[in-house]
């Protein structure tokens, strides 16, 4: 039922996913104290840390079609 729209999905998970990484990795214009370095904080890191993980499913779940009947082949 979903399947004719399957592109349309995939095109919108990437384009999605490009503009997630581009907000969590570009620089901010932060000024820091004199004579301290600039950090990045831990919850930008928790949420670059989820952005990977959640990249990592949708990149699987985007392949599955490729690679479920291999897994489904070697489990017989």
């Amino acid at each position: 039922m979903l399947a004719p729209l399957r592109p349309y999905f995939t095109v919108a998970s990437v384009a999605l996913l490009g503009a997630a990484f581009y907000h969590a990795y570009k620089r901010k214009n932060t000024e820091c104290a004199l004579g301290e370095g600039c950090t990045v904080g831990e919850n930008r890191r928790r949420q670059r840390i989820v952005l990977w993980l959640v990249a990592i499913v949708t990149a699987a779940l985007l392949t599955f079609e490729e690679w479920s009947s291999w897994l489904i082949y070697s489990m017989l």
